[in-house]
């Protein structure tokens, strides 16, 4: 009988330590923690402001009707600004690897950017409207976690409507063109949720300086060259799919 209740206090001792050293273990095993990854396919919206810079720097051809201009070349310069807002919508994709971000990103954007200049001697207003805007860019980024630092570059493209009218003489001269150039810029990017992010840009777009062809109501036609640049700050939102997956596991 003594026998018997040795080894059930035995048994029962080697159950509690067996018991405890699992515990302890359960303890002491360490969570993995997973890295943010800003990997993945997204998809989101944008608004903001900007500032075109025009210079209207020669032009050639008819001016009439037998106005003051005739047929012959007149000076032509002038310097002149369009602001106003902007939105419109980009999708992108990123790659991380370690704290380094690499992307591509396609944006575009309907606009009301209005303003006008004194030109041709001050005998016409020259107005100018951009209605249209878009980039498509690499991105390089380096992040923070949830935070992300990036630098972007690549194309740009605008259209732009021009109207110029005269003072002295009844005629008006409309024009449009596409414009296509080149962009730099950059911003700081936010993961506010699994999903979703918040981001602040600018960008700068120089659109370089082309001939435009310019007609009024009479048919008189006159080429006019005209320099252009852009700069832009904006607000936006994206949504990432499948975003949250970790790239490894941290202890």
């Amino acid at each position: 009988m003594r026998k018997l209740c040795l080894i059930g206090v035995s048994l029962l001792a080697l159950s509690c330590a067996r018991t405890a050293t699992a515990a302890d273990l359960a303890v002491a095993a360490p969570i993995p923690v997973p890295v943010w990854s800003w990997t993945g396919l997204y998809v989101g919206s944008h608004i903001g402001e900007a500032w075109a810079f025009k210079n209207w720097e020669s032009a050639d051809g008819f001016f009439g009707p037998a106005g003051p201009f005739g047929a012959a070349f007149i000076p032509f310069s002038a310097r002149g600004t369009s602001s106003g807002v902007f939105g419109g919508m980009q999708a992108g994709f990123n790659l991380q690897n370690g704290p380094l971000v690499w992307g591509i990103e396609l944006e575009g954007a309907t606009a009301d950017l209005d303003g006008n200049a004194r030109c041709a001697l001050a005998f016409y207003v020259c107005n100018s409207r951009i209605d249209y805007m878009g980039t498509l860019t690499g991105r390089v980024g380096f992040a923070f976690d949830h935070v992300l630092l990036y630098a972007r570059g690549g194309g740009a493209y605008a259209h732009d409507d021009y109207q110029m009218t005269a003072n002295v003489i009844t005629n008006a001269f409309t024009g449009s063109d596409n414009r296509f150039g080149w962009t730099l810029g950059g911003g700081v990017e936010y993961a506010f949720s699994p999903a979703w992010s918040a981001k602040l840009e600018y960008d700068y777009l120089d659109l370089g300086s082309e001939g435009t062809s310019f007609t009024d109501q009479f048919g008189n036609q006159s080429t006019i060259s005209i320099e252009q640049q852009i700069h832009r700050v904006k607000a936006g939102v994206n949504y990432r799919f499948d975003w949250g997956a970790p790239l490894v596991a941290r202890y």
